[in-house]
């Protein structure tokens, strides 16, 4: 765990640096969220949980993918086949995990929305 200084600055850092401007519009899309609140409470739920979802997977990627070779190669002593099948595995779960998040958006911009009347 010496390593873990460098692995911080050269993975970890540039890695959470390429994501910075999908986790931008997320931030963006939480203030028009809570702003549009009171106009369309279902949609703007939606939106956040969406935004949530999508979020937390963008940073968990970043700190798998930054983190999680090194480790299990030094401290499990895993070659390089079983890593490469848990990464496949978590890059699947991933996937379908931001894609519910997306699910969530287009139902957000979709969905049936309450009449005026009701």
């Amino acid at each position: 765990m010496n390593n873990f200084g460098p692995i911080f600055m050269r993975t970890f850092l540039p890695n959470l640096a390429l994501q910075l401007p999908v986790l931008l519009v997320l931030g963006v899309g939480i203030v028009m969220a809570i702003v549009r609140w009171k106009k369309t409470p279902r949609a703007s739920l939606l939106t956040l949980i969406a935004i949530i979802i999508i979020g937390f997977i963008t940073f968990l990627s970043v700190v798998v993918n930054s983190f999680l070779y090194y480790f299990l190669n030094t401290q499990f002593d895993m070659d390089y086949r079983t890593i490469d099948t848990i990464f496949k595995v978590l890059g699947g779960i991933f996937n379908l995990l931001t894609a519910g998040g997306w699910v969530l958006v287009l139902i957000a911009i979709f969905g049936k929305k309450k009449s005026e009347n009701q």
